[in-house]
């Protein structure tokens, strides 16, 4: 949190620690990251389902403002980087790079509503980090005040 702020709703000490970890990846690791994703959709169609569950879980919450807020970070975060800055503007992104600032940005929305999320639903998107920063490293429990542990439907 920022001076006490919750600048990402309820779930803001949770989302800050990825953040923070994140900014610390090395690109290694983000390759990683897409290939354990690409991976997983080849297993399971549950990502897609997964990700319309985070969509209607920032609209029922009304956390648009905190998902803008969160995108203009982690925009920050890839742009800061230095696999991108090594680059020149113009050049092309990678289908990594492209592919892991999706992957990113889709897990630190679901840290955002972990509250409203179901656990299958949180680990389907959360998976593809786990290796590189371990979900349970990050102290889910009683961070989101809503999320019980093994709670297998959404909240209200």
């Amino acid at each position: 949190m920022t001076n006490g702020i919750r600048r990402y709703g309820p779930n803001t000490a949770l989302v800050e620690r990825y953040l923070d970890r994140l900014q610390a990846l090395e690109f290694d690791h983000l390759t990683q990251v897409v290939t354990a994703w690409r991976d997983a959709l080849r297993r399971t169609d549950a990502w897609y389902a997964a990700e319309d569950a985070v969509g209607d879980a920032i609209a029922a919450l009304r956390r648009h403002d905190e998902q803008w807020r969160l995108q203009g970070r982690l925009y920050e975060i890839f742009r800061r980087s230095k696999w991108f800055r090594d680059g020149h503007p113009a050049s092309e992104v990678s289908g990594t790079e492209a592919a892991s600032q999706y992957l990113a940005s889709t897990a630190a929305f679901a840290l955002l509503v972990a509250d409203r999320l179901t656990r299958a639903q949180l680990a389907t998107l959360y998976t593809p980090f786990n290796t590189a920063i371990p979900l349970a490293s990050l102290g889910l429990e009683g961070v989101a005040p809503g999320f019980e542990r093994g709670r297998e439907a959404p909240g209200p």
